[in-house]
């Protein structure tokens, strides 16, 4: 016996619906539009070295070990770690082990 109800048939696509019974076409209006993926927002820090690696500012950074690197220059970052040229040097300190970063003052 075949029932007599409309029963809604999925498509190939998901984001849209079928029915059996219905002599339509399907709309894809109703279909939702994929965003893209938003960027993260910038933290406090971050901004500030946006501006130092831009103008070449050189700075010290304060390792949670005491250890201070002076005159180094930020030339990158990402959310775990800061990429710096120090020396001639190009190397990667993770920002879990930065206790601070002296900046100059602008005058």
């Amino acid at each position: 016996m075949k029932s007599t109800a409309s029963r809604p048939i999925l498509s190939t696509s998901v984001a849209r619906r079928v029915d059996a019974h219905s002599q339509s076409k399907p709309s894809f209006k109703d279909a939702k539009k994929a965003k893209p993926p938003a960027r993260r927002q910038l933290e406090q820090h971050e901004s500030a070295l946006v501006g130092m690696i831009r103008n070449q500012t050189p700075i010290a950074i304060v390792l949670l070990d005491g250890t201070v690197l002076s005159a180094v220059k930020p030339i990158g970052f990402d959310r775990y770690s800061v990429a710096i040229e120090h020396c001639g040097d190009r190397e990667i300190i993770f920002k879990s082990a930065i206790a601070r970063i002296v900046m100059p003052v602008e005058g």
